[in-house]
């Protein structure tokens, strides 16, 4: 299947969403009323991130490998 998409040029159907929109975006897919995959805009991520204040707390992601949300022993 991949090589006759590639071989004819098909791709996948995207919309670009602001990260501001994620929550309309998950209620359409919950609704099955997409017709293409949503992709959000790092940039997007990047401008809520610097307009939020200071008072807002932001958890860095975890690296591979790292262990999450495990009691101390």
């Amino acid at each position: 299947m991949l090589d006759l998409c590639a071989g004819h040029g098909i791709g996948p159907e995207i919309r670009m969403i602001d990260i501001a929109d994620i929550n309309d975006a998950f209620d359409r897919i919950k609704n099955n009323d997409v017709r293409f995959r949503h992709v959000i805009d790092m940039a997007s991520l990047k401008a809520e991130r610097q307009a939020s204040g200071p008072d807002r707390i932001y958890l860095e992601a975890p690296a591979r490998g790292d262990v999450v949300n495990r009691k101390p022993a």
